[in-house]
């Protein structure tokens, strides 16, 4: 009965990826069909290339940022959730509404805030007298706009993770920590954070996977602009793909970033069995 199932997965994942990276040793003719062996050619002229370094610069700080701050965010807010509050519903659902949003409009609603001359945000800062910078415009601020919308979008996940984290931690442990007399701090150090760590783990696990080949939203607010200031590893192989019309080389950035992506998860699976353990 799961070979069906295996069948779906090999034709929509295991044949792609194993012919990216047959085609990562290839020089690909789009007119004609042909392909030509380059051996680690393309590699080679990937590490020799400088944009490759700064997509990579780039896909770092805005990973690192995204997933620290969207983690502490959604720990505040599950934490707050967690507790007895009035229209905790309510609160919720507005929340998680971020969620909801597919990545393409959330794109063009934060390229509209960010706009210079009629975005909203800069409109509100004239008000009270300040001069907004050019958001996505400059190259300077352009990342973190960018790093703003993955914020906003990507928050409630890791709140929901987590909410459904302390959730599972039984109420008496925390009667008995009352008894002994611990604060808040000490019952969330030593109760709720030991039983939350797998839940964290997973959620930074799947976190820093998707905001590492962040594509849409980027390239929705910015196109990867302004002087590649946005330029991450996933817009760069798109670019290489579809502007150069060389499948070759963007096949190898892809692989690339699987290992990067592959040997950051490996890290995150070892401190989650450390964890359990």
């Amino acid at each position: 009965m799961t070979i069906p199932t295996l069948i779906f997965l090999c034709t929509i994942v295991v044949y792609p990826l194993l012919y990216a990276i047959r085609l990562s040793f290839m020089r690909y003719a789009v007119g004609t069909g042909e392909e030509t062996f380059l051996g680690s050619g393309n590699y080679v002229s990937l590490l020799n290339d400088s944009l490759f370094w700064i997509a990579l610069r780039n896909t770092f700080i805005f990973t690192s940022v995204c997933v620290s701050v969207e983690f502490v965010i959604g720990l505040g807010l599950a934490l707050l959730l967690n507790r007895d509050l009035r229209d905790r519903g309510l609160i919720r659902t507005l929340l998680i509404l971020p969620m909801m949003i597919t990545p393409v409009v959330e794109g063009l609603q934060f390229r509209f805030i960010f706009t210079d001359q009629i975005g909203i945000l800069n409109h509100i800062l004239k008000i009270f007298g300040i001069e907004g910078p050019l958001w996505i415009a400059d190259s300077n601020v352009a990342l973190i706009s960018v790093m703003i919308a993955m914020i906003w979008c990507a928050t409630p996940f890791d709140m929901l993770v987590l909410l459904a984290g302390l959730k599972s931690v039984p109420p008496d442990l925390y009667d008995a920590a009352k008894v002994d007399g611990v604060s808040r701090w000490q019952s969330f150090r030593y109760v709720s954070w030991p039983l939350l760590k797998p839940a964290a783990l997973i959620v930074l696990l799947i976190r820093t996977m998707d905001a590492f080949r962040t594509f849409d939203i980027i390239y929705i607010i910015t196109g990867a602009g302004p002087a590649h200031a946005t330029e991450l590893i996933s817009t760069y192989a798109y670019r290489i793909a579809f502007s150069h019309l060389d499948f070759g080389e963007a096949s190898a950035l892809s692989c690339i970033a699987l290992l990067i992506i592959s040997a950051i998860s490996l890290c995150y699976v070892l401190l989650l069995r450390v964890g359990k353990e």
